[in-house]
């Protein structure tokens, strides 16, 4: 990496074989364990279930969010990134 903080990496694994994926999601572990913050957007639940946070994205509302205390009790708003088809937009957050 050339010195970001934060990664964005849009479907990393889309159209890569199943080894190499593994291997893009090992240095985007490696990343986030050094202290970046990694934003993983993805329509694989698989690659997306690698994330400490996931935020998902339908009709360019957040329909849910596994970071928010209380999910159960929110309604979906709308999404920052404007709308979209839909799919999981996972985050990784450093510490």
């Amino acid at each position: 990496m050339n010195g970001g903080k934060v990664i964005f990496a849009d479907e990393p694994t889309g159209s890569l074989d199943s080894k190499s994926g593994a291997e893009v999601m090992g240095l985007l572990a490696e990343l986030h364990q050094k202290g970046h913050t990694v934003v993983l957007i993805t329509h694989d639940r698989e690659v997306a279930g690698n994330a400490e946070r996931l935020v998902e994205i339908k009709d360019g509302l957040i329909t849910a969010d596994s970071g928010h205390p209380t999910q159960a009790a929110r309604r979906p708003q709308p999404a920052a990134a404007g709308r979209g088809e839909g799919g999981t937009a996972s985050a990784a957050s450093a510490r």
